[in-house]
Protein backbone atom coordinates (compact mmCIF):
# COMPACT_ATOMS: atom_id res chain seq x y z
CA UNK A 1 0.00 0.00 0.00
CA UNK A 2 2.84 2.38 0.84
CA UNK A 3 4.37 1.85 -2.61
CA UNK A 4 1.09 2.74 -4.33
CA UNK A 5 0.77 5.93 -2.26
CA UNK A 6 4.39 6.91 -2.99
CA UNK A 7 3.91 6.45 -6.72
CA UNK A 8 0.69 8.44 -6.61
CA UNK A 9 2.39 11.29 -4.75
CA UNK A 10 5.25 11.22 -7.26
CA UNK A 11 2.77 11.34 -10.14
CA UNK A 12 0.97 14.31 -8.58
CA UNK A 13 4.27 16.08 -7.98
CA UNK A 14 5.29 15.62 -11.61
CA UNK A 15 1.88 16.67 -12.87
CA UNK A 16 2.24 19.93 -10.97
CA UNK A 17 5.60 20.69 -12.62
CA UNK A 18 5.48 23.53 -15.09
CA UNK A 19 2.47 25.28 -13.53
CA UNK A 20 3.04 28.99 -13.19
CA UNK A 21 6.00 30.92 -14.54
CA UNK A 22 9.37 29.19 -14.15
CA UNK A 23 12.24 31.63 -14.66
CA UNK A 24 14.70 28.73 -14.96
CA UNK A 25 12.64 26.89 -17.59
CA UNK A 26 14.90 25.72 -20.44
CA UNK A 27 14.30 26.65 -24.07
CA UNK A 28 15.05 25.34 -27.55
CA UNK A 29 16.18 21.72 -27.81
CA UNK A 30 16.37 21.32 -24.02
CA UNK A 31 12.91 20.20 -22.89
CA UNK A 32 13.66 20.02 -19.15
CA UNK A 33 16.42 20.02 -16.58
CA UNK A 34 16.66 17.77 -13.52
CA UNK A 35 19.00 19.12 -10.85
CA UNK A 36 20.80 21.10 -13.55
CA UNK A 37 21.17 18.17 -15.95
CA UNK A 38 19.53 18.58 -19.34
CA UNK A 39 16.90 16.40 -21.01
CA UNK A 40 17.00 17.03 -24.75
CA UNK A 41 14.29 16.77 -27.37
CA UNK A 42 16.18 13.81 -28.86
CA UNK A 43 15.99 11.95 -25.54
CA UNK A 44 12.27 12.65 -25.35
CA UNK A 45 11.71 11.40 -28.91
CA UNK A 46 13.55 8.17 -28.06
CA UNK A 47 11.45 7.77 -24.92
CA UNK A 48 8.23 8.39 -26.84
CA UNK A 49 9.27 6.17 -29.81
CA UNK A 50 6.04 6.74 -31.75
CA UNK A 51 3.27 9.27 -31.26
CA UNK A 52 -0.45 8.93 -32.11
CA UNK A 53 -1.60 10.78 -35.24
CA UNK A 54 -4.29 12.65 -33.29
CA UNK A 55 -2.73 15.96 -32.06
CA UNK A 56 -4.47 15.82 -28.65
CA UNK A 57 -3.42 12.21 -28.05
CA UNK A 58 0.10 12.99 -29.26
CA UNK A 59 0.39 15.89 -26.79
CA UNK A 60 -0.84 13.69 -23.94
CA UNK A 61 1.60 10.91 -24.90
CA UNK A 62 4.50 13.39 -25.05
CA UNK A 63 3.59 14.78 -21.63
CA UNK A 64 3.40 11.27 -20.13
CA UNK A 65 6.73 10.31 -21.71
CA UNK A 66 8.40 13.44 -20.30
CA UNK A 67 7.00 12.79 -16.82
CA UNK A 68 8.30 9.22 -16.99
CA UNK A 69 11.72 10.43 -18.11
CA UNK A 70 11.89 13.00 -15.31
CA UNK A 71 10.82 10.39 -12.75
CA UNK A 72 13.52 8.00 -13.91
CA UNK A 73 16.20 10.70 -13.68
CA UNK A 74 15.14 11.52 -10.10
CA UNK A 75 15.10 7.85 -9.09
CA UNK A 76 18.52 7.25 -10.67
CA UNK A 77 19.90 10.24 -8.77
CA UNK A 78 18.60 8.79 -5.51
CA UNK A 79 20.11 5.39 -6.30
CA UNK A 80 23.47 7.06 -6.89
CA UNK A 81 23.12 9.08 -3.67
CA UNK A 82 22.84 5.70 -1.90
CA UNK A 83 25.94 4.56 -3.86
CA UNK A 84 24.03 1.64 -5.35
CA UNK A 85 25.85 2.25 -8.65
CA UNK A 86 29.11 1.10 -7.02
CA UNK A 87 27.90 -2.40 -6.18
CA UNK A 88 28.97 -5.55 -8.11
CA UNK A 89 25.31 -6.12 -8.98
CA UNK A 90 25.14 -2.68 -10.61
CA UNK A 91 28.10 -3.59 -12.82
CA UNK A 92 26.32 -6.74 -14.00
CA UNK A 93 23.08 -4.85 -14.65
CA UNK A 94 25.00 -2.19 -16.57
CA UNK A 95 26.79 -4.78 -18.72
CA UNK A 96 23.54 -6.59 -19.51
CA UNK A 97 21.77 -3.35 -20.42
CA UNK A 98 24.65 -2.40 -22.73
CA UNK A 99 24.57 -5.81 -24.42
CA UNK A 100 20.79 -5.61 -24.91
CA UNK A 101 21.17 -2.12 -26.37
CA UNK A 102 23.84 -3.32 -28.82
CA UNK A 103 21.63 -6.23 -29.94
CA UNK A 104 18.76 -3.80 -30.51
CA UNK A 105 21.05 -1.54 -32.56
CA UNK A 106 22.14 -4.58 -34.59
CA UNK A 107 18.49 -5.47 -35.25
CA UNK A 108 17.78 -1.91 -36.38
CA UNK A 109 20.85 -1.96 -38.62
CA UNK A 110 19.80 -5.22 -40.29
CA UNK A 111 16.20 -4.01 -40.66
CA UNK A 112 17.38 -0.80 -42.35
CA UNK A 113 18.58 -2.92 -45.29
CA UNK A 114 15.22 -4.57 -45.94
CA UNK A 115 14.20 -4.07 -49.61
CA UNK A 116 11.21 -1.81 -50.22
CA UNK A 117 7.84 -3.40 -50.92
CA UNK A 118 6.69 -2.85 -54.50
CA UNK A 119 3.25 -1.56 -55.50
CA UNK A 120 2.46 -4.91 -57.16
CA UNK A 121 3.27 -6.77 -53.92
CA UNK A 122 0.95 -4.45 -52.02
CA UNK A 123 -1.92 -5.02 -54.48
CA UNK A 124 -1.43 -8.79 -54.40
CA UNK A 125 -1.38 -8.78 -50.60
CA UNK A 126 -4.62 -6.76 -50.37
CA UNK A 127 -6.43 -8.95 -52.91
CA UNK A 128 -5.24 -12.22 -51.33
CA UNK A 129 -6.32 -11.23 -47.79
CA UNK A 130 -9.93 -10.07 -48.04
CA UNK A 131 -10.58 -10.84 -44.36
CA UNK A 132 -8.10 -8.09 -43.47
CA UNK A 133 -9.19 -5.53 -46.08
CA UNK A 134 -12.27 -5.72 -48.36
CA UNK A 135 -14.09 -8.14 -46.01
CA UNK A 136 -12.61 -6.83 -42.76
CA UNK A 137 -14.77 -7.85 -39.81
CA UNK A 138 -15.53 -6.43 -36.38
CA UNK A 139 -16.39 -9.43 -34.24
CA UNK A 140 -18.13 -9.03 -30.89
CA UNK A 141 -17.18 -11.73 -28.39
CA UNK A 142 -17.67 -12.91 -24.84
CA UNK A 143 -14.22 -13.91 -23.71
CA UNK A 144 -12.13 -15.48 -21.00
CA UNK A 145 -8.70 -13.90 -20.60
CA UNK A 146 -6.28 -16.45 -19.17
CA UNK A 147 -2.98 -14.77 -18.18
CA UNK A 148 -1.05 -18.01 -17.74
CA UNK A 149 -1.85 -21.58 -18.77
CA UNK A 150 -0.15 -24.94 -19.24
CA UNK A 151 -0.19 -26.18 -22.84
CA UNK A 152 -1.58 -29.51 -21.60
CA UNK A 153 -4.75 -27.69 -20.52
CA UNK A 154 -4.93 -25.90 -23.89
CA UNK A 155 -4.76 -29.32 -25.57
CA UNK A 156 -7.65 -30.57 -23.40
CA UNK A 157 -9.62 -27.51 -24.47
CA UNK A 158 -9.55 -28.35 -28.20
CA UNK A 159 -12.53 -30.77 -28.36
CA UNK A 160 -14.79 -28.59 -26.17
CA UNK A 161 -17.63 -26.72 -27.90
CA UNK A 162 -19.11 -24.40 -25.26
CA UNK A 163 -17.86 -21.76 -22.85
CA UNK A 164 -19.32 -23.51 -19.76
CA UNK A 165 -17.30 -26.62 -20.67
CA UNK A 166 -14.14 -24.53 -21.00
CA UNK A 167 -14.82 -22.70 -17.74
CA UNK A 168 -15.27 -26.03 -15.97
CA UNK A 169 -11.97 -27.28 -17.39
CA UNK A 170 -10.15 -24.15 -16.23
CA UNK A 171 -11.71 -24.32 -12.76
CA UNK A 172 -10.87 -28.02 -12.40
CA UNK A 173 -7.24 -27.24 -13.22
CA UNK A 174 -7.24 -24.18 -10.91
CA UNK A 175 -6.44 -21.87 -13.83
CA UNK A 176 -7.27 -18.21 -13.14
CA UNK A 177 -9.17 -16.21 -15.75
CA UNK A 178 -11.12 -12.99 -16.20
CA UNK A 179 -14.44 -12.86 -18.05
CA UNK A 180 -15.15 -9.83 -20.26
CA UNK A 181 -16.67 -8.65 -23.53
CA UNK A 182 -14.65 -7.29 -26.45
CA UNK A 183 -14.61 -6.53 -30.16
CA UNK A 184 -11.99 -8.25 -32.32
CA UNK A 185 -10.86 -6.44 -35.45
CA UNK A 186 -9.55 -8.81 -38.14
CA UNK A 187 -7.29 -5.96 -39.26
CA UNK A 188 -5.31 -6.42 -36.03
CA UNK A 189 -4.93 -10.19 -36.41
CA UNK A 190 -2.27 -12.07 -38.31
CA UNK A 191 -3.69 -12.15 -41.88
CA UNK A 192 -3.77 -15.96 -41.96
CA UNK A 193 -5.50 -16.06 -38.57
CA UNK A 194 -7.92 -13.35 -39.74
CA UNK A 195 -8.94 -15.56 -42.69
CA UNK A 196 -9.79 -18.45 -40.36
CA UNK A 197 -11.62 -16.26 -37.83
CA UNK A 198 -13.66 -14.57 -40.59
CA UNK A 199 -15.02 -17.96 -41.63
CA UNK A 200 -16.45 -18.65 -38.17
CA UNK A 201 -20.05 -18.05 -37.20
CA UNK A 202 -22.00 -16.94 -34.15
CA UNK A 203 -21.52 -19.11 -31.01
CA UNK A 204 -18.35 -20.68 -32.37
CA UNK A 205 -15.34 -20.69 -30.03
CA UNK A 206 -11.89 -19.44 -30.92
CA UNK A 207 -8.66 -19.36 -28.92
CA UNK A 208 -5.86 -16.90 -29.58
CA UNK A 209 -2.39 -16.70 -27.98
CA UNK A 210 -2.13 -13.97 -25.37
CA UNK A 211 1.43 -13.68 -24.06
CA UNK A 212 2.01 -16.66 -21.79
CA UNK A 213 -1.73 -17.27 -21.67
CA UNK A 214 -4.66 -17.55 -24.01
CA UNK A 215 -7.75 -15.58 -25.06
CA UNK A 216 -10.79 -17.81 -25.39
CA UNK A 217 -13.73 -16.12 -27.09
CA UNK A 218 -17.29 -17.00 -28.13
CA UNK A 219 -18.55 -15.04 -31.14
CA UNK A 220 -21.78 -13.20 -30.37
CA UNK A 221 -22.09 -11.11 -33.53
CA UNK A 222 -20.08 -9.95 -36.52
CA UNK A 223 -20.28 -7.15 -39.07
CA UNK A 224 -18.24 -6.21 -42.13
CA UNK A 225 -16.34 -2.91 -42.10
CA UNK A 226 -14.39 -2.81 -45.39
CA UNK A 227 -10.99 -1.18 -45.61
CA UNK A 228 -10.19 0.02 -49.11
CA UNK A 229 -8.42 2.69 -51.13
CA UNK A 230 -5.24 4.42 -50.01
CA UNK A 231 -5.69 3.37 -46.39
CA UNK A 232 -5.70 -0.34 -47.30
CA UNK A 233 -2.59 0.20 -49.46
CA UNK A 234 -0.79 2.01 -46.65
CA UNK A 235 -1.56 -0.65 -44.04
CA UNK A 236 -0.72 -3.49 -46.44
CA UNK A 237 2.67 -1.93 -47.18
CA UNK A 238 3.33 -1.53 -43.45
CA UNK A 239 2.38 -5.15 -42.71
CA UNK A 240 4.56 -6.46 -45.53
CA UNK A 241 7.53 -4.38 -44.39
CA UNK A 242 7.09 -5.63 -40.82
CA UNK A 243 6.92 -9.24 -41.99
CA UNK A 244 9.90 -8.85 -44.32
CA UNK A 245 11.93 -7.03 -41.69
CA UNK A 246 11.19 -9.58 -38.95
CA UNK A 247 12.13 -12.46 -41.25
CA UNK A 248 15.35 -10.83 -42.42
CA UNK A 249 16.42 -9.86 -38.89
CA UNK A 250 15.71 -13.34 -37.53
CA UNK A 251 17.58 -15.10 -40.33
CA UNK A 252 20.57 -12.75 -40.16
CA UNK A 253 20.89 -13.10 -36.39
CA UNK A 254 20.59 -16.89 -36.55
CA UNK A 255 23.41 -16.93 -39.12
CA UNK A 256 25.59 -14.70 -36.91
CA UNK A 257 25.07 -16.95 -33.90
CA UNK A 258 25.70 -20.10 -35.93
CA UNK A 259 28.90 -18.68 -37.46
CA UNK A 260 30.21 -17.75 -34.01
CA UNK A 261 29.74 -21.17 -32.42
CA UNK A 262 33.36 -22.17 -33.20
CA UNK A 263 34.50 -19.47 -30.75
CA UNK A 264 32.29 -20.76 -27.93
CA UNK A 265 33.62 -23.06 -25.18
CA UNK A 266 31.31 -24.15 -22.37
CA UNK A 267 32.22 -25.57 -18.97
CA UNK A 268 31.45 -29.30 -18.96
CA UNK A 269 29.29 -28.86 -15.84
CA UNK A 270 27.00 -26.55 -17.83
CA UNK A 271 26.78 -28.57 -21.03
CA UNK A 272 23.31 -29.65 -22.09
CA UNK A 273 22.81 -33.15 -20.74
CA UNK A 274 21.56 -35.89 -23.03
CA UNK A 275 18.50 -37.79 -21.83
CA UNK A 276 19.53 -41.16 -20.36
CA UNK A 277 18.82 -44.12 -22.61
CA UNK A 278 16.10 -46.48 -21.46
CA UNK A 279 17.49 -49.69 -19.98
CA UNK A 280 16.15 -52.98 -21.41
CA UNK A 281 13.55 -54.50 -19.13
CA UNK A 282 13.93 -58.14 -18.03
CA UNK A 283 11.43 -60.54 -19.55
CA UNK A 284 8.43 -61.43 -17.42
CA UNK A 285 8.58 -64.87 -15.76
CA UNK A 286 7.52 -67.66 -18.11
CA UNK A 287 8.10 -65.50 -21.25
CA UNK A 288 11.00 -65.39 -23.66
CA UNK A 289 12.01 -62.66 -26.11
Amino acid sequence: MKRGISLLVLGLALASCGKGEDKQAPKGQVVATVDGKEITASELRMELQSAPSDPNLAAAAQSAALQGLVARKLLVAEAKRRELDKSPLAAMFRARAEEQAMVQLLQMNIASGVPKVSDDEVKDFVSSHPATFSQRRLISVDQLLVPKIDMKVVKQMEPLKTMPEIEALLNNNKVQFVRSAAVLDTLNLNPDVATKVASMGVDEILALPNGSGVQVARITSTRIEPLAGEESQRIARLLLMQQRGATQVRQAMEEIVKAGQSKVHINADYQAKKAPQAQPQPAAPGKTN
